[in-house]
């Protein structure tokens, strides 16, 4: 390749990283085919259209190596170069130099810093070994198990200030141990390691060693390692040890063997046919024995069998014997085996403990037992019981009315080899109190006991049941505005909580209001780990300023004692931010079809330095206070109070209305204005509307505005209602139609639907897409909310947290009897063909089209944190979860599946829809989007770079963004607004931006609007400027102020 003679700016990125290599060298031999590789990691500012070089530089000369050209795909990953083979043999036996360089799209050139490289094989030259203070050599005694070691490491060559000394022990993975120290005087150092990390290697070798981390030398140097022997670590060239079935343990009683013995020897490593064996009982002759054996074929894979008489048994009553053999070599030497060490005895062999399932830790709690079935202990397989053998299990307490003795179980057939359980009843157990118990068992066989079980002591125990927690908590302080989504307590694992088992909580503060008890049941899948309990943020809200009692009660299932937990305390403190105020954001749109498209949250900032401030926001007619420097709009026609300490401001309820459709460029704009008039502009749709009547121009008492695709209606301040429109879309009310308390008014694409203070229902438009209410929705008497999808669906969240639906059942208006017998639904959106309901569980439910959201997919169906609606598209629906994470369903071309990249992002605040693309805003300011290209897909890389974009905005195809420093950015299709270039000079002081079907409207600080998009649907609004420049603000006046508060 051609010499390199590309000058580039100072380093700035990270030196390369070799795959490859190992002590800092790269040996050209050991490399595959295709040659060495090196990883350029993800670097700042990485973007389709890079260029990366990889440079060597080798005797003085740098040399072009490899490339990369970035693709959109591999933005934000690490990238390999491979270097061929035969570069890397020409630098053989050389330190070379290798770094990289970026040449970005647009920008100047950066170049990482270097990596130094050895070509070929680098001697390693190793330390002195550390040494074990308390071994002698490289034995260690067991006793020091106990005590710990100590691991000192002298002087090594070359060892100087600021080396960093790593001990290891072990090998990675099992049971490994490391320290460090950070040497300050050239002297011998010295490790104390504990016990605890030496026991594991008890009876066995252990390695033991160094490494040095010095600054300048690119890989550690390690040192000689010293294989310690922990105890008795046996020869690991011995052969297999032998075996005498008939023994139990290490004990050989000759009264369960009268006539002998089998010794079995063998299959050892390395047996062979033809093997000269010689095998030593109890010393050999006279009083033991020997024998002579030739291995033959047959006992290549089975035991070689040896009988020993019980008159060389005996004999040695009360002695310890062994058994071992050696087998001939070649060279006339013997190697010897492993020996079995037995003590012969007419005494019982002490066997394994029994096991009591339910203890850990030497401890049983009482929690952790079934009174209905009482405590199970296990007699572990015992080789050597056998039919017609007794087992007796004791149960012995520090008090006599916790002792219990079993009947005597006597062996079955099938019993032999398997565990016996024996059952312990509840009350035994209980009544021994919180006392030590010793559990043991002992076999008979005749009148003798064979076999005595070793004890298994245990700590009986009543737990003390653990403290709630609160999740928002920190510490002992809760704020409110830290529990958007409610008041999560946390009852503990450690609580042991079990199937059916009754959890009461009670959080005590406040009369009223700030004190409630809620009762859980736990379920299945709750049971064995922790349990949430919500409680509303209402509660904590209540209690600002206070300190609360956090306390709860379990009442078990299976009959147990209630516990009761000791309670938690926790002050609840609530403070704003200092400064003067800004705040920016629409008001969350409501009552149109499209409605569930727009976004939600507002932002507050200090006017003077545009940074985040917590304040408190409360609605006009609630005293429900929310602390926090961003405020989800969930009452979008009440006016907002926003203060800090400094100031206080207060929003209009949301002015600015349109209408149109999702499939033709037929649109108009409505203004709400400060006295309580409206004002309309644009072209198109008075082809389908009419023009506006004069009468409405009169009214000076609107305080809410809905619409279908091609009508109004004007929520009046005397409940009343007056409508415009084409009549096939609801721009006509019924004769029969006589309303004077309209609560809440939201259209579909041909229909409207109301509520009314008395939590009736009423509709008008076209009958068969919601127009005409079903006898259910006739019925409702207790209705709150009404939602819409676009294509004709209306439903109704009740006060009891059920829904009613009514309109056309394709789109939602029909749902099935499991969605209508929900009693926690909190609300509900919908697209064009199907509904979405958010339940109190952090769950969701839909219906309607399956393609189009009608059926959440069993992942996003199985969580229990989404917390946040999120906007819609035509045809999908998005959510985000408590971690802050986006999750979508539906039309994959409507934006129903969300890319990887974008689904692992923890930090969306909240989504806005156009017809077929979704678009998030991040926590850091940032935006990303998907679904359809054209509807604005794929945010263009200018915008994608901005930190401070504050909302956004969307029309049926395009977005926009409103920016913390008040101009505004658009993406998307250029007709509909996708394109700010015409007005752009107009773009300052924004602190709203609303969408209509074909055009957005811009909403500044001192009052006044500025549109632009499809001119002919509302993009030039150059009619009303005058008018509404000086009548429509985001901030409210003290008489629209006071007229939506009568009016709530």
């Amino acid at each position: 390749m051609a010499e390199g003679t590309l000058v580039a700016a100072a380093a700035t990125l990270a030196a390369p990283v070799s795959n490859e290599a190992k002590n800092g060298a790269v040996n050209p031999p050991d490399l595959s085919a295709r040659g060495a590789t090196f990883t350029v990691k993800s670097y700042p500012a990485m973007a389709d259209g890079d260029y990366v070089q990889l440079f060597f530089t080798v005797d003085g000369v740098r040399t072009q190596v490899g490339e990369y050209d970035v693709s959109d795909t591999k933005v934000g990953t690490d990238l390999v170069i491979t270097v061929p083979k035969a570069t890397m043999t020409a630098a053989l036996n050389k330190t070379i130099s290798v770094d990289y360089v970026v040449s970005p799209f647009d920008g100047d050139d950066l170049t990482s810093a270097s990596l130094p490289l050895f070509i070929g094989v680098r001697a390693v030259t190793k330390l002195i070994a550390p040494v074990v203070v308390e071994a002698t050599g490289d034995q260690l005694d067991v006793e020091y198990l106990d005590y710990g070691i100590s691991v000192r490491i002298p002087i090594y060559s070359g060892m100087a200030i600021n080396d960093e000394i790593r001990l290891l022990i072990g090998t990675p993975g099992e049971s490994f141990y490391t320290d460090k120290i950070k040497v300050r005087a050239v002297r011998a150092v010295t490790f104390s390691v504990p016990p605890e990390a030496i026991v594991p290697f008890k009876n066995r070798k252990v390695p033991v060693a160094y490494e040095v981390v010095r600054a300048g030398v690119a890989a550690p140097i390690p040192s000689e390692v010293l294989g310690l022997k922990v105890g008795e670590v046996e020869d690991p060239n011995l052969l297999a040890v032998p075996v005498i079935s008939e023994a139990t343990g290490s004990i050989l009683n000759p009264d369960l063997a009268p006539t002998g013995v089998t010794a079995l020897i063998g299959p050892y490593a390395g047996i062979a046919d033809g093997d000269y064996v010689h095998v030593v009982w109890a010393g050999g002759p006279p009083a033991g024995a020997e024998w002579y054996l030739d291995i033959s074929e047959k006992y290549l894979n089975a035991p070689y069998p040896l009988r020993i008489p019980v008159n060389k048994i005996t004999p040695f009553l009360g002695q310890r014997v062994t058994l071992s053999y050696s087998k001939e070599m070649p060279d006339g030497s013997w190697q010897p085996s492993k020996a079995l060490v037995l003590d012969v005895k007419r005494e019982s062999a002490a066997v394994a403990a029994p096991v009591v399932p339910s203890s850990a830790n030497g401890q049983l709690d009482l929690r952790d037992v079934d009174p209905a079935t009482g405590v199970v202990v296990t007699v572990p397989a015992n080789a050597g019981i056998r039919q017609g053998d007794v087992i007796t299990l004791y149960w012995d307490s520090e008090v006599d009315e916790g002792d219990y003795t079993s009947n005597p179980y006597i062996v079955k057939a099938t019993d032999v080899g398997h565990d016996i359980r024996f059952t312990v009843p509840y009350s035994r157990v209980r009544d021994g109190g919180e006392k030590m118990a010793d559990v043991s068992y002992d076999i008979t066989r005749g009148a003798a006991v064979v076999f005595t079980g070793e004890v298994t002591e245990l700590v009986v125990r009543n737990a003390v049941t653990p403290a709630a927690e609160i999740v928002e908590a920190v510490n002992d302080r809760l704020n409110p505005d830290d529990c958007p989504n409610g008041v999560h307590v946390r009852i503990p694992a450690t609580a042991k909580l079990r199937v059916n088992d009754e959890v009461t909580v009670t959080l005590r503060g406040a009369p009223g209001g700030g004190t409630m008890t809620q009762t859980a049941k736990v379920t299945q899948a709750q049971a064995g780990g922790e349990l949430i309990v919500v409680l509303p943020k209402s509660v904590a809200q209540a209690n600002v300023g206070r300190t609360i009692s956090l306390e709860y009660s379990l009442k078990r299932a299976n009959g147990g004692t209630q516990e009761v937990a000791p309670p938690a305390r926790f002050d609840v403190v609530s403070i704003p931010g200092k400064g003067q105020l800004l705040v920016m954001g629409a008001r969350n749109v409501f009552g149109s079809p499209l409605a569930s498209q727009t976004p939600q949250f507002l932002s507050s900032f200090v006017r003077a330095t545009r940074e985040p401030v917590k304040a408190l926001w409360k609605y006009d007619d609630e005293s429900e206070v929310t602390l926090a420097s961003t405020f989800r709009d969930r009452r979008p026609w009440m006016t907002l109070q926003v203060s800090t300490q400094d100031d206080v401001v207060t929003l209009n309820p949301v002015n600015i209305f349109s209408i149109g459709s999702a499939s033709n460029a037929m649109g108009q704009m409505m203004a709400l204005t400060n006295r309580g008039s409206v004002v309309s502009w644009g072209a198109n749709a008075p082809a389908y509307t009419g023009a506006m009547p004069s009468t409405l121009y009169t009214l000076d008492d609107v305080i809410d505005v809905a619409s279908t695709n091609y009508a109004f209606a004007l929520r009046r301040l005397n409940g009343r209602i007056a409508v415009w429109g084409h009549a096939s879309y609801g721009g006509v009310l019924p004769s029969d139609l006589s309303v004077t308390d309209a609560r809440r008014i939201v259209g579909t694409q041909f229909s409207f639907a109301l509520v009314r203070n008395n939590g009736q229902l009423a509709a008008w438009g076209h009958p068969s897409y919601g127009g005409q209410l079903s006898a259910a929705a006739k019925a409702v008497t207790d209705g709150r909310m009404v939602y819409s999808t676009y294509s004709g669906a209306f439903a109704c969240v009740r006060a009891g947290g059920n829904v009613t639906c009514w309109g056309w059942a394709a789109s939602g208006g029909n749902p099935g009897q499991d969605i209508l017998a929900f009693t926690d639904i909190l609300g509900v959106r919908g697209n064009a063909n199907a509904f979405v309901a958010y339940r109190r569980n952090g769950t969701v439910v839909a219906w309607g089209a399956a393609g189009e959201g009608g059926t959440v997919p069993p992942n996003i169906a199985a969580r229990f944190d989404i917390v946040v609606p999120g906007a819609t598209t035509l045809h999908a629906f998005s959510a985000i979860t408590a971690n802050k994470e986006v999750v979508a369903w539906g039309h994959a071309s409507f934006g129903g599946t969300v890319p990887a990249d974008i689904a692992s992002f923890t930090d969306i605040e909240e989504t806005t829809g156009t017809l077929g693309a979704f678009c998030a805003r991040r926590s850091n300011g940032s935006v990303v989007a998907w679904g359809n290209a054209t509807q604005g897909g794929v945010v263009p890389a200018e915008i994608a770079r901005r930190s401070d974009i504050v909302q956004v905005a969307a029309t049926n195809t395009a977005f926009a963004a409103l920016c913390r420093d008040g101009t505004v950015v658009a993406w998307g299709d250029q007709n509909n607004g996708g394109n700010t270039a015409p007005v752009a000079g107009q773009l300052r002081n924004v602190v709203a931006v609303y969408g209509g079907f074909q055009c957005f409207v811009a909403v500044l600080e001192q009052g006044g609007i500025v549109t632009w998009g499809l001119a002919a649907s509302g993009g030039n609004s150059a009619a009303v400027q005058q008018f509404l420049g000086t009548n429509l603000t985001y901030l409210a006046t003290a008489a629209s102020r006071g007229r939506i508060v009568v009016a709530s």
